[in-house]
């Protein structure tokens, strides 16, 4: 899981110097936290994006926001999820052929070749799977039938595509900007009313 929060250092200067003029402080702080995590859950998305060839979508799901109000002036950006699998990010062929072997690039610019895995269909969906060498029976109408078992094959989750050291520090500092940022704009336009 990763978790983003804003630092919130010079915000009280910020607010004393308009505090006179302006009686809408808390509403304008809470719309200032929450268009800087909307921003920030973008710049996440985009940061992954670049490193890795996932689907935006499977980012996008993974990321939660937990917004602020002018009561509660806290806002959170939660990442979770569980490992994802190969047939997300960019795997070659993506339909069945027989005898081709598989391809797939995490990634950017490092495709790696799966000689042992294929591409089927398990519980409706569509995936990268390799054989186990465990069987399991089936009763059959004369005998049990054994059956080779398959497995998907996952690789990282999104958290910890997002959850990088790296990563981390640079949203940190990105998210303590545009906050900087949206505040000064939502109390002028609080001004402004």
């Amino acid at each position: 899981m990763v978790r983003l929060e804003i630092d919130t250092n010079g915000v009280n200067e910020i607010i004393e110097k308009y505090k006179d003029e302006c009686n809408k402080i808390p509403e304008s702080v809470s719309r200032a936290i929450n268009r800087s995590l909307e921003m920030t859950k973008t710049e996440m998305i985009r940061v992954a994006k670049k490193k890795y060839t996932v689907r935006e979508s499977k980012l996008r799901n993974s990321i939660n926001i937990f917004k602020s109000h002018k009561h509660n002036l806290n806002g959170t950006i939660i990442s979770s999820g569980r490992t994802i699998g190969f047939d997300h990010f960019k795997l070659t062929p993506k339909v069945r052929i027989k005898r081709r072997i598989l391809k797939v690039e995490i990634i950017r610019g490092n495709q790696k070749a799966l000689p042992h895995a294929f591409i089927a269909y398990k519980s409706g969906r569509l995936g990268a799977f390799e054989r186990t060498g465990t069987f399991k029976s089936i009763p059959g109408k004369r005998k049990d039938i054994r059956r080779e078992t398959i497995k998907r094959l996952r690789t990282t989750s999104a958290p910890q595509m997002l959850g990088n050291k790296d990563t981390i520090s640079y949203l940190q500092g990105y998210a303590t900007e545009k906050f900087k940022q949206r505040l000064i704009h939502e109390i002028e336009r609080g001004l402004d009313d």
